[in-house]
């Protein structure tokens, strides 16, 4: 049933013109979350209350914006560990997600751009692979849930370290599946049915073992994981429908930026 509506969404999305498709998806939004009004839990994206999430996958999906468990997460991590909302950042957000997308184009500190090669959200109709900025022209570059998605996703990094500034951070969340040591992808594998079968989605391309992020490490980032959800309360877990055991992966350019402790970055963008 998922599935069939996922592909529902995607025709919808690419017959209606853009403006005619998010303003159809708000109205949508909008009337599915009457249905939950409640004070049970709360979305951070869209800063509102409900009475149970939305039932999709296991953490539940935001009845008024759509964010899941890895959206409500990563603005928890914005908010209490960086100062993304406070200091004036230039944004890179790839594949923009809606909840995420409509709270930060409203944030005054940003400059904020997003992009992507079909998402009606877009500004840019961007391959990842090839960015048109200037080198170091980044504060910020986000992207949840996108490389598994592109074939070279190795030229895809090399990008997203390229237009990173050097005082400069990002985050770029692929899912990892823990039962696979090493990164899963076959030359092959090149049709929509093989890539549901071995990697479980039509549009994935690898399954990404506990290995991926020496793919950025190899690049010259410098990844500092972060088991910050695993930090929460659990009272706090439930209220947001968080994952427990999401891992944050921070990315920093900039080798002269060393660690005094995990919480201060000394001469970063990052919160002191």
């Amino acid at each position: 049933m998922k599935n069939k509506k996922n592909k529902i969404y995607a025709k919808l999305k690419n017959l209606l013109p853009k403006g005619v498709y998010l303003k159809a998806l708000e109205v949508f939004l909008f009337f599915r979350a009457i249905k939950y009004i409640g004070n049970e839990v709360y979305c951070p994206c869209c800063n509102n209350s409900f009475k149970k999430f939305y039932p999709d996958w296991i953490y539940g999906q935001c009845p008024r914006c759509g964010s899941s468990a890895r959206h409500r997460l990563l603005i928890l991590y914005l908010e209490r560990k960086t100062n993304y909302f406070k200091k004036k950042l230039k944004v890179l957000h790839f594949a923009p997600e809606n909840g995420l997308y409509r709270k930060f184009k409203k944030m005054k500190n940003l400059d904020y751009i997003a992009a992507d090669i079909g998402s009606p959200r877009a500004k840019y109709k961007i391959d990842m692979t090839n960015i048109p900025f200037e080198d170091d022209s980044f504060d910020v570059v986000l992207s949840i849930h996108v490389l598994e998605h592109i074939e070279d996703d190795l030229k895809a990094i090399k990008e997203l370290y390229r237009v990173q500034k050097r005082t400069g951070w990002s985050i770029h969340l692929v899912p990892i599946t823990k039962t696979y040591e090493t990164t899963y992808e076959r030359i092959d594998v090149t049709s929509d049915n093989e890539r549901r079968k071995y990697y479980g989605h039509p549009d994935h391309r690898r399954i990404c073992g506990l290995d991926y992020y020496e793919r950025f490490r190899k690049i010259g980032f410098d990844v500092i994981p972060d088991d910050f959800a695993n930090d929460l309360l659990q009272s706090d877990i439930k209220k947001y429908g968080i994952n427990p055991e999401e891992i944050i992966y921070l990315c920093l350019k900039n080798e002269k930026i060393k660690l005094t402790n995990y919480n201060k970055i000394v001469d970063s963008n990052l919160i002191l």
